[in-house]
Formats: C-alpha cells, sequence, structure tokens
C-alpha cells in the first residue's frame, strides 16, 4: 500500500514538473512571437494599401505631367530635352530615369509606373514607424501610426497618379536621411550618407527642400545650430550649381498678380487644415487638429525629448513645404487642397502624432483592452474612408485619364491607314506634352498597348486629323455641305463660295461628309469659337474647340476617312463657305 502510494506521488510530480516544462515553453514561444508582431502588422498594412491602391488605379492611364517624362526625354527620337532640364520648375533628374528605365521594359503600360509610388509609400510607412519607434513611441503607438500612413486616403492622388512618385521618393530619401541621424547621431558618416540621400531627394523633386529644412531643424534642435548649417552645406551647393546652371532657365509661372499675394494666407491654412480634415473624416476637424500638432511639440512635458524634437522638426518641415506651394495661388484653392501636398502634410506631421498619442496613452487609466476596442474601431473606419476618397478622386480622374490608352492606339491604327496627322497637340489644355508626332515613331509605336476600338480610333482622329485655323491643309473639296442648323437660304453665290444667314436664336451648323481621301473647306464668320466632331457608323467622337479669328478666312480640314464632319460656330449672322 505504501509502494502505491510512492508511486502515485512519484507520478504527480513528474506531471507537474512536465506541465510546467511546456508552459514554459508556450510562454517562451508566445513571447517570441512577440516580436514579429510588428512587421506582421505592417506587412498587412502595406499588402492592403497595396491591394486598394491597385484596384482603384487598374483601369487608369497616364495624364498631365506624365507625358513630359514619357515623350520629351529621350525615350522616343526627335524630342529630348535632357535628364537635368526642370519639370515645372522641380530639379527632376530621377524621375527621368525611372521613367527612361520603366519605358525601355513596359512601353505606356500604366501600372509598373503606379507601382513606383506604391513601393515608395510602403518603404514610408516602414521608415515612418521606425522613426516614431526610435523617438520614443511605444510599438502600439507606431503600429497605429504605421496604419494611418499606410491608409492615407487623403494622399490618394500620390497613390494614384504615377508622376508623383517625384514626392513620393523626395519624402522617403528625406526620411531616411533623418532616420540615419536619429540613431547614428551627429557623426560623420551620418552627416556623409545624409548629404548623399538629401542631394538624391532633391533631384526628384522641390519637396527634397522641405525634406533638407526638417533633417537640418532636426539636427540643429537635437544636437546644435552649427551641426545643423554643415547638414544644409553639401545639398544646398549642389542644389545651388543646378540651379543656377540650368534650373534657372525654365522656372515656371508662379503668383500672377499683386492681389494674389493676399490670399496666400487664406491657400497656406486651407492646405494644411484640409489635410488633416481629409484624413480623420470627420468634418470641420482638419483646424483643430492642426493647432493641436502644432502647438504639442512646444506645450508637451513627460515625452522623450527626442520626439519632440523629431516632432518640432517636422511640423517646421510642413509649414515649410506649404510655403513653398503657395507660388500656386493663383491658380486657386483646389491645389491648396490637392492630394500630393495632403500626403507631403501629413508624412511631416506623423511624429507630432505620435507624440500626441503617446501623451494620450500615459494619460489612459483605464483597462487597456477598453482603449484597444476603440483604437481598433477607429481604425476600421479610418480605412473605410480612405477606400471612399480614393474612390472619389478614381472617379474624378477616369473621365480624363482612362481614355488615352484608347485613343493612342487609334492614332496610330489611323497613321497605318495613311490618314495624315493635321494637328500634332492632342490636348493643350489638359495634356500639352501630348503630341500625334511622337507618339508615332518608331519607339512610340513599339510602346502602345492594345489594340484600338471605333470609339479609341474616331476619338484620335478627331483630336488630331482636324484642324481649323488660318493655314490650309492642302485637301480636296468636299461634293456637298449641308446646312445642318440655325442657317437661312443662301443669300448671295458666287463661283466655289455661297453665303448664308445665319439669324438670332439659333446655333449655325455644318455636316460634310469627309470621303475616301478627307477634304477642306474655307469659311468666313463672325464666331470666335469652332467646335468640330466626327461621326462613323455608331461610334461620335469627342468634340473638340477651336479659337479663331472673327472675319478671317478659317479653314476647316479633316483628314479621316469615310466620315461625317459636323461643324457647330457660336455666334450667329453672315457666314461664307468656300469649297475650294
Amino acid at each position: 500500500m505504501s509502494t502505491s502510494v510512492a508511486r502515485s506521488a512519484d507520478v504527480r510530480v513528474v506531471a507537474r514538473k512536465v506541465s510546467h516544462r511546456v508552459s514554459t515553453l508556450r510562454l517562451s514561444r508566445l513571447r517570441s512571437l512577440r516580436h514579429f508582431v510588428p512587421a506582421l502588422v505592417i506587412g498587412a498594412a502595406i499588402a492592403g494599401s497595396t491591394a486598394m491602391s491597385y484596384y482603384f488605379a487598374r483601369d487608369l492611364y497616364f495624364g498631365g505631367d506624365d507625358w513630359d517624362f514619357l515623350l520629351h526625354r529621350g525615350t522616343v527620337s526627335g524630342a529630348d530635352d535632357g535628364m537635368w532640364l526642370p519639370h515645372y520648375g522641380h530639379w527632376s533628374t530621377g524621375v527621368v530615369l525611372v521613367y527612361r528605365f520603366l519605358f525601355s521594359l513596359a512601353g505606356m503600360n500604366y501600372l509598373p509606373y503606379v507601382a513606383v509610388c506604391w513601393a515608395l509609400h510602403a518603404g514610408n510607412v516602414v521608415v515612418s514607424y521606425h522613426l516614431v519607434r526610435r523617438a520614443g513611441a511605444g510599438t502600439a503607438v507606431g503600429l497605429v501610426v504605421a496604419w494611418l500612413v499606410a491608409f492615407m486616403g487623403a494622399g490618394a492622388e500620390a497613390l494614384l497618379w504615377a508622376t508623383v512618385m517625384n514626392l513620393l521618393a523626395s519624402t522617403l530619401l528625406g526620411l531616411v536621411a533623418l532616420l540615419v541621424y536619429v540613431v547614428l547621431g551627429d557623426v560623420p558618416r551620418a552627416r556623409l550618407a545624409a548629404w548623399l540621400l538629401l542631394i538624391v531627394s532633391l533631384s526628384f523633386s522641390g519637396a527634397g527642400v522641405s525634406m533638407v529644412a526638417l533633417v537640418a531643424t532636426y539636427v540643429a534642435l537635437r544636437h546644435s545650430f552649427r551641426a545643423g548649417l554643415a547638414l544644409v552645406s553639401v545639398p544646398a551647393l549642389a542644389f545651388g550649381i543646378w540651379w543656377l546652371l540650368i534650373g534657372r532657365t525654365d522656372m515656371p509661372v508662379t503668383i500672377s498678380s499683386r492681389g494674389d499675394y493676399l490670399k496666400i494666407p487664406e491657400f497656406f491654412w486651407t492646405g494644411l487644415s484640409h489635410a488633416l480634415g481629409t484624413m480623420s473624416g470627420v468634418p470641420e476637424t482638419g483646424g483643430v487638429l492642426l493647432v493641436l500638432l502644432i502647438v504639442l511639440p512646444l506645450v508637451a512635458r513627460g515625452a522623450p525629448e527626442t520626439m519632440r524634437i523629431l516632432a518640432a522638426a517636422g511640423v517646421v518641415g510642413a509649414l515649410f513645404q506649404m510655403l513653398a506651394a503657395t507660388t500656386r495661388v493663383s491658380a486657386g484653392l483646389d491645389w491648396a487642397t490637392s492630394g500630393r501636398y495632403a500626403y507631403l502634410t501629413i508624412i511631416m506631421l506623423v511624429p507630432s502624432l505620435a507624440l500626441c498619442l503617446t501623451l494620450l496613452a500615459r494619460a489612459l487609466v483605464v483597462a487597456w483592452w477598453i482603449p484597444a476596442i476603440i483604437v481598433t474601431i477607429t481604425l476600421i473606419f479610418y480605412t473605410l474612408n480612405a477606400a471612399t476618397l480614393m474612390r472619389i478622386y478614381d472617379e474624378d480622374q477616369t473621365p480624363f485619364r482612362t481614355p488615352w490608352k484608347d485613343r493612342i492606339a487609334g492614332l496610330v491604327a489611323a497613321a497605318d491607314a495613311d490618314e495624315a496627322v493635321l494637328t500634332d497637340q492632342l490636348d493643350p489644355g489638359l495634356n500639352p506634352y501630348l503630341r500625334a508626332s511622337l507618339l508615332l515613331t518608331p519607339e512610340g509605336r513599339a510602346a502602345v498597348v492594345g489594340k484600338a476600338t471605333e470609339q479609341g480610333r474616331i476619338d484620335a482622329e478627331s483630336l488630331s486629323m482636324v484642324s481649323v485655323g488660318p493655314q490650309t491643309a492642302w485637301l480636296g473639296a468636299p461634293s456637298t455641305v449641308r446646312l445642318a442648323l440655325g442657317f437661312e437660304g443662301t443669300i448671295h453665290a458666287e463661283p466655289g463660295c455661297h453665303r448664308y444667314s445665319a439669324p438670332a436664336g439659333g446655333t449655325p451648323a455644318l455636316e460634310l461628309d469627309t470621303g475616301p481621301n478627307g477634304n477642306e473647306i474655307i469659311v468666313y464668320s463672325p464666331s470666335t469659337k469652332v467646335r468640330t466632331q466626327l461621326v462613323r457608323a455608331e461610334a461620335e467622337s469627342v468634340p473638340r474647340e477651336w479659337t479663331v479669328e472673327p472675319g478671317s478666312p478659317v479653314h476647316v480640314a479633316s483628314s479621316a476617312r469615310n466620315a461625317m464632319m459636323r461643324i457647330t460656330f457660336d455666334q450667329t449672322g453672315s457666314y461664307t463657305i468656300c469649297r475650294q
């Protein structure tokens, strides 16, 4: 009996030891897995943000500034402004090199270009996390900040428009330079690394100037004013040499009138507050958040010194970049609220945001799970707001950018059918760099993506195979010209010309068939605007508007084959139409 009891006791002892070892092993494994939580959360945020960006960018296409880098920087024969010439005042060598590389690999396929933005954005997420952690923020605060940056719907433009890679690259390089100083301190190798990073940052865009200001402010406050000047010296010298030799030769138009200087305060405040208000998703909160994030670094007590200095430097950077943006004040407040400026503002205010969250976390006296639930719900709504903002940007841009993929393929198809280009600049308003002659070079043709639809072809013909102006296109005369709308009968006729009356209250319009070889007419009219449009079978082209001189001979021509051209005028009165 005693032996049995002893054996039972021995078994219980062994069982307890085994159970203790298993529990200890499990606890050890859980503690080791805890170190992977930040990487998993940040990875999930980046993956989710990239997937969201892809969803809204999948049908977008190049637009606006893209065409300078795609067609005018050495990618196609006949046009090379070089890699050093500025783009609207920005030193853009880095962007030119990226576009040249991608053009050689992917042609005019949009997604590889905008994917560069996503990669740079992912870098900004990671570096922002490490910056605030190195400055003294806790893991939870760092992860919240990383999530807020990853799903930055207020900066949707920066994630859906390829050309904004210039600002993203400048920002990332500047943040890395800042992180180098936070980690290493003011030592020679940190200074050398920061110099190189900031020079490359400057070579992508003017946002590099703001990043130099941000890093220099941190170095001056954290170490010494002399150290800050030393940091600025080399990047400033490099930028100054570029500006004196090349940059000043192509400066953009800035403030156009003296009255616009009075609008600068409103522009400045709107740009900064709108970014934060849009980010929060709560109307009218931008101003309050802005004041909080600017003032907090000045009055905060009990927070780590590095974090307060980093926050103050970020505020200086945000103010500096928005001050530089006021050169756009003459273009209106819409420029102040653009997504690219919102992205820069929020990125630079991230340390101040981390400081605010850190102080708030330290002030809480409730159980940890209560703020955890609140933060989780808030981040869910924040992410949904980001998706909404991306959708709004996508819907706004799609009508202007998406059709160009089809139109460019249509231009090539029309040129292959021996239709002559009569107007080289396809869209002088929104796409001033987009030229038919460059798209039809061998390199341009090889880069075209997809096959044209009937709609794409007739749109391209309307924009490029039509001309309206004082110069002849040397095409033949149509057999008939139909008075489609707004005209009365002939009031005078002479060989080749007829005069008609267009009475008040109507909209004068003509129609003519272009035939197998295209044709041309001459019109004398009181109009200042002429609108042309092509129709073939069931496809009706996008219209194009032309400015003309009243009373002067205006040649209206089209090389598009077997289409009907509708010509609409904006004034009533006497019209003389000549077929000769």
